[in-house]
């Protein structure tokens, strides 16, 4: 199951500060915690916030605030547990791996644009990704660039004890970096964090509906995505090449659709594309499938995408990339702007059995 986009919008405001937090830390404490605090209200967690700032005691009361979170930075104890409670972890769990640098031990930076792949892990990953066969030798050099250029700028943390091995972090990278192979980096810029657990995560909070009525979730999620913000994801589902299905790509389209703006509807289409044609596909097409799913007719489609525009335009970008056959031939409108949109042509690329 993945999160319904909606839910995301009441999470911007305080994922924005939380960012901004950890980004004005070392320039100003008194700025950062001004902001953090700000980020745990919206969440309703101002008590844990003074005792996360302040460095408190653990507190056997609260099983968030652990011994083993005592030994790191309050700042990072603050982007840990805020991390934490939204998707229903201990901090516990990921303060080792917190005070060993947050997400990792790639090379940063400059060192790490320089850095080459091994040759083994390479050829490894690719066989795992198989919708990556039909890229030409030109694109997957292209590929492979990015996918270090990612690894430099991101950090990825492996959250509940889960250990992210070199196989598991190029995963993600290419995987992450397929949509953005002839857009380059800059959709992705504006946050820096990479959450991974092992499998599916829970989720648990409000929300007012539209008639200002509140509302208690529990969901387990394979993925989701902050507006300016982390992505987190589930390892078992990244890691699934089942064909139409990527929760990798569904969360990077939506980290794309946030940094081009009007996250209540579809995305605007790239400069250059024709915008009326462009909104008149995509409403046509998504008024078309909710059609389909009412009349609970059987779909190729995973349902969800009827959910919500945003997560129309995520699950066709999965269906895009992982099977581009099926797409160009039953929604041949959506194909040829999706083409456009990410500068791709993967079903005039795909193997002939795909």
């Amino acid at each position: 199951m993945r999160r319904r986009y909606r839910r995301q919008r009441f999470r911007a405001s305080a994922a924005s500060n939380l960012e901004t937090a950890a980004s004005m830390f070392t320039c100003g404490a008194d700025q950062a915690r001004e902001h953090a605090n700000k980020a745990l209200q919206q969440f309703e967690l101002a008590p844990l916030a003074r005792t996360l700032w302040h460095g408190g005691p653990p507190n056997r009361d609260n099983p968030r605030v652990s011994a083993a979170a005592g030994a790191v930075p309050a700042p990072l104890r603050f982007f840990v547990e805020l991390s934490n409670r939204d998707i229903g972890r201990n901090v516990a769990e990921t303060a080792t791996i917190g005070a060993m640098g947050l997400f990792g031990n790639w090379p940063r930076g400059r060192a790490m644009r320089k850095a080459s792949l091994d040759e083994r892990l390479w050829e490894r990953v690719l066989r795992s990704l198989p919708f990556l066969r039909g890229l030409t030798a030109g694109e997957l050099s292209r590929l492979r660039e990015l996918a270090v250029r990612f690894l430099a700028e991101k950090e990825l943390h492996g959250a509940h004890g889960f250990a992210l091995s070199d196989e598991i972090r190029l995963s993600i990278a290419l995987q992450a970096c397929l949509p953005v192979l002839n857009l380059g980096l800059d959709p992705y810029s504006g946050w820096v964090g990479i959450v991974v657990y092992p499998g599916e995560f829970r989720v648990q909070g409000e929300e007012m509906d539209e008639h200002g009525v509140v509302h208690s979730y529990s969901d387990a999620l394979s993925g989701e995505a902050w507006p300016g913000g982390p992505v987190v994801l589930s390892w078992q589902d990244a890691g699934s090449s089942e064909t139409g299905y990527n929760v990798v790509i569904h969360e990077f389209a939506h980290k794309i659709h946030m940094r081009m703006g009007e996250e209540d509807g579809f995305p605007p289409p790239q400069p250059g594309m024709d915008a009326a044609h462009w909104q008149q596909q995509w409403q046509s097409a998504y008024d078309r499938f909710c059609a389909e799913v009412d009349a609970e007719r059987p779909t190729v489609i995973d349902p969800y995408a009827s959910e919500h525009p945003a997560e129309f335009f995520a699950v066709m970008s999965e269906v895009f990339f992982t099977d581009s056959a099926v797409l160009a031939r039953d929604w041949p409108g959506l194909y040829r702007e999706l083409a456009q949109f990410y500068r791709q042509d993967p079903a005039g690329l795909a193997p002939s059995d795909k």
